[in-house]
């Protein structure tokens, strides 16, 4: 059997949960507070929580905007980065800041631990012609980097995507802070079937803190044991009751001007032209794969529920790599739409679970 979008039978598209990693996923996080305490200590965790640190993520729900650390005018935006930086670092720190709480201008806190998730945008693979630091963004990296080293911040963590240039982010502040990197996915929290890589940077005041354990081999080793135990496919966020089909089916009709058919469980009536034409294209393609290749790909298809392509993502071509290349899970960049599904006998319906960033409305695909 080709893959194709086929009728199915709403009632075989509900999941039994009871025993799916869905539900099982959330005791990752128990998964790896044991390894951390087993590896660290539990004494020593606790003696090192009782310092009392000062957490940043109440800052900026107080103070918006991280470039008004530095009078207006302070680097020309169409300057290079480098320059930037030195405008940028030579200029005074503003420590008075339109305050969101009381309504007017307060001193700018004192931190002991910043936690910051500064823009992406200009180092994200999603974005055509990326600039990295010298974008629109880069002057963020700079003043915030300025206000770690004016403040004496000690312990700061910055989440990015895996591309930031380490070596520009290390120029601003290697020199007063030791570095730790950690590369994270999805996948170690117990989701494989999402696909989310990232990056944390921590950087540490230099010879104001105690390594009690290097944190990028405790993440190892939490991550080990938490996919050693818990782990997703696509399939375990499909799921859809006969209801939300036809609620899903009706709502689509109405948005495209078709007319609702109740109860039919074929919802590839609901696609329009350019859709119609993708499917026949990947139900060609697969046709075309070589017979040992196209066994394989159903086999996996089969077990291990995969998904095959996005309906609204340009270009066949691409998918042809992702198909070659095993590509099993979500992309959570994506814009919401409809997926083509990899084989009929999955018999799976898509619903919006607990996934981050999940691209994706109920029964927006059949298969």
């Amino acid at each position: 059997m080709h893959p194709s979008i086929v009728a199915c039978d709403p009632a075989a598209a509900l999941v039994e949960q009871a025993d799916a990693p869905m539900t099982t996923s959330p005791n990752a996080l128990e998964v790896a507070w044991n390894v951390i305490t087993g590896a660290v200590g539990k004494q020593q965790l606790q003696d090192s929580a009782g310092i009392g640190l000062e957490s940043e993520s109440r800052l900026w729900k107080r103070f918006t905007d991280v470039l008004q650390l530095v009078p207006s005018g302070a680097y020309c935006p169409d300057s290079a980065f480098a320059q930037k930086r030195r405008r940028i670092f030579a200029e005074p720190t503003v420590l008075y800041q339109r305050c969101l709480t009381h309504g007017h201008d307060c001193p700018l806190p004192y931190v002991d631990y910043d936690h910051s998730g500064l823009p992406c945008t200009d180092n994200s693979r999603s974005k055509h012609g990326r600039a990295f630091f010298e974008g629109q963004t880069g002057p963020m990296f700079a003043v915030w980097a300025l206000r770690l080293r004016r403040c004496g911040v000690k312990l700061a963590i910055l989440e990015n995507t895996v591309d930031l240039q380490i070596d520009v982010l290390d120029s601003l502040l290697i020199d007063m802070y030791d570095r730790f990197q950690i590369f994270v996915n999805m996948a170690d929290c117990g989701h494989s079937a999402v696909s989310r890589p990232r990056t944390y940077i921590i950087y540490a005041l230099s010879g104001q803190y105690d390594l009690l354990f290097d944190p990028r081999e405790l993440y190892q080793l939490a991550s080990k044991a938490v996919k050693s135990m818990h782990s997703t496919k696509p399939r375990d966020y499909l799921s859809a009751p006969e209801l939300e089909v036809q609620l899903e089916a009706m709502e689509s009709c109405r948005q495209r001007g078709l007319t609702y058919v109740p109860g039919w469980t074929d919802l590839s009536y609901v696609l329009n032209q350019r859709e119609r034409r993708v499917v026949e294209e990947l139900d060609a393609l697969y046709m075309k794969a070589p017979d040992a290749l196209q066994a394989s790909l159903l086999e996996t298809y089969q077990n291990r529920g995969r998904l095959g392509h996005y309906l609204d993502y340009p270009g066949i071509d691409k998918f042809t790599k992702l198909l070659l290349d095993g590509q099993d899970c979500f992309s959570v960049t994506l814009e919401d739409g409809r997926w083509w599904l990899s084989n009929g006998e999955n018999d799976l319906e898509l619903t919006k679970e607990a996934v981050p960033d999940l691209p994706a409305t109920p029964l927006e695909l059949v298969a």
